[in-house]
């Protein structure tokens, strides 16, 4: 028997051609290189073992270890700072050695056992960039609580009056009916109302009228029962800035003043009286630095929202035109914005699929609705001031109860993106939507069961929306029309 001081060992193992030998090899070599890599990524500016040994003080990090030598000491540093990259472009920013304060007490130590919190901090801190308030904004929001105070003590006494008076059996018998209604609703009329796809509408609050903005970047007023064409372009002393595709277009409460966002970055209002027949813009200014896509008035009719992809979205002052707030938030662009009905609240959605809930009377983010995999392209409030509907990429509806936390009803609505979503516009009895696929659901909003789909475009719907009596239907496309849809029972 062979002893154990005869036997060879083998240190060489490229002089072997087995697999397990090449393996080891690679490993030598990817070791190799790691470390290497290791190295490297301490900076130039750091040489000296002083600078090493003061370095990983500030890191909180042992300056000696017990029987360190300055290689492996060096190499230390270098796996921690490999570990956390992140503190890399902390010292591109701010060099502690070239520093005045280079001493013990220094405050400025970077604990890289706090280094994930500190990050969180960081991106809480960038989620609530807040606008410092002018007085100009501190005057709005002393008017916003003012407004929603009224306005939410009259909606909880409809509420709490129709809950006493409610008679189960008879309100159910009553929201067949209704839902029987809804699904009566059939194609009556159909307009080519631009050269281009038709990418917003928004019908007058008596519904007899409707306005119209398209890619082409026209705003138009159609007559709700014949579709014609009232007014093609806008007088007046104001030349509002054209070029790109309208985004956002929404009335206020009274009719008498429209407003439009577009491509170019611009926001435009207008003034239309329909007994004199008079359209003309009272105000156009740039708006964003990038396309506006929404454009909302708030309830008060007193001010205007709007969304950007600049990832932003803004409150102005509608009779000044004068910005009063800017609100960061979103990573990703802002594409939907819509104002609770007691004006107290506004919610926006974005491109990175998050809806955000904002108090306008504190300007702080109340919560972050996350529960979508693609971008939120379309939301809306429901009358009774806390269900939420919001739209996606993804083809489903969400619904959302303030009142809690998560989604109470997820809707698989449709085969291609969501573009719009209504609540009926009384008591919210009901939702409609459109899609890329080309149709337009009804749900009930008691079950949230689809009632019917209504089909007459020929390419992708872009927008609809009910006429404040929910007789009928209005809807827009890439086919370049506009459709009338109306309840037969």
């Amino acid at each position: 028997m062979q002893s154990l001081e005869n036997l060879k060992v083998v240190v060489d193992y490229s002089e072997h051609g087995n697999s397990d030998s090449n393996n080891s090899n690679s490993a030598v070599i990817a070791l190799e290189r790691t470390k290497k890599e290791r190295l490297s990524i301490i900076p130039k500016e750091y040489e000296n073992d002083e600078d090493v040994r003061w370095l990983l003080k500030y890191f909180n990090e042992p300056e000696q270890l017990i029987d360190e030598s300055v290689e492996s000491r060096r190499d230390r540093l270098a796996k921690f700072l490999y570990a956390n990259k992140n503190l890399l472009y902390r010292l591109k920013e701010f060099n502690p050695l070239n520093t005045s304060d280079r001493t013990e007490n220094n405050q400025d130590y970077i604990n890289p056992k706090e280094e994930e919190s500190d990050n969180n901090e960081a991106e809480e801190e960038e989620e609530d960039f807040y606008t410092p308030a002018t007085d100009e904004l501190i005057q709005a929001r002393k008017y916003i609580i003012k407004y929603s105070l009224i306005e939410s003590e009259q909606r909880l006494k409809k509420q709490k009056n129709m809950a006493s008076k409610i008679d189960i059996p008879t309100e159910i018998k009553r929201r067949r009916a209704y839902n029987k209604q809804l699904q009566s609703f059939s194609l009556v009329g159909s307009q080519i109302a631009s050269t281009r796809p038709v990418s917003k509408i928004s019908i007058s609050p008596k519904g007899n009228y409707f306005a119209t903005g398209s890619w082409a970047g026209d705003v138009k007023i159609l007559d709700v029962n014949s579709l014609d064409i009232i007014h093609n372009s806008s007088s007046g002393p104001v030349t509002v800035a054209t070029g790109g595709k309208i985004g956002g277009l929404d009335w206020n409460h009274t009719g008498s003043h429209l407003v439009s966002g577009s491509e170019n970055t611009y926001i435009s209002i207008y003034h239309y009286q329909n007994d004199l027949n008079v359209f003309k813009a009272i105000s156009s200014f740039k708006a964003h630095d990038q396309r506006v896509v929404t454009t909302k008035f708030h309830p008060s009719d007193k001010y205007i929202a709007s969304a950007s992809f600049d990832t932003t979205w803004k409150l102005w002052d509608l009779e000044t035109s004068k910005e009063l707030l800017l609100q960061e938030g979103h990573a990703k662009e802002v594409y939907s914005l819509a104002f609770q009905r007691d004006g107290a609240l506004v919610c926006t959605g974005g491109l990175d699929n998050l809806a955000m809930l904002w108090d306008l009377r504190s300007g702080s983010l109340l919560m972050t609705l996350s529960g979508h995999v693609k971008p939120i392209y379309t939301m809306d409030w429901s009358p009774n001031g806390y269900n939420l509907a919001t739209g996606s990429g993804d083809g489903s509806i969400h619904i959302w109860d303030l009142r809690k936390p998560g989604i109470c009803g997820k809707i698989l609505a449709h085969n291609n993106i969501v573009t719009s979503v209504q609540f009926e516009p009384v008591n919210g009895e009901c939702l409609i939507s459109s899609s890329y696929d080309k149709t337009i659901n009804i749900f009930s909003s008691g079950n949230w069961n689809k009632l019917t789909s209504l089909k007459g475009h020929t390419d992708k719907i872009l927008d609809v929306s009910f006429t404040n009596n929910s007789q009928y239907i209005i809807s827009s496309g890439w086919d370049r029309s506009v459709k009338l849809w109306e309840m037969k029972c």
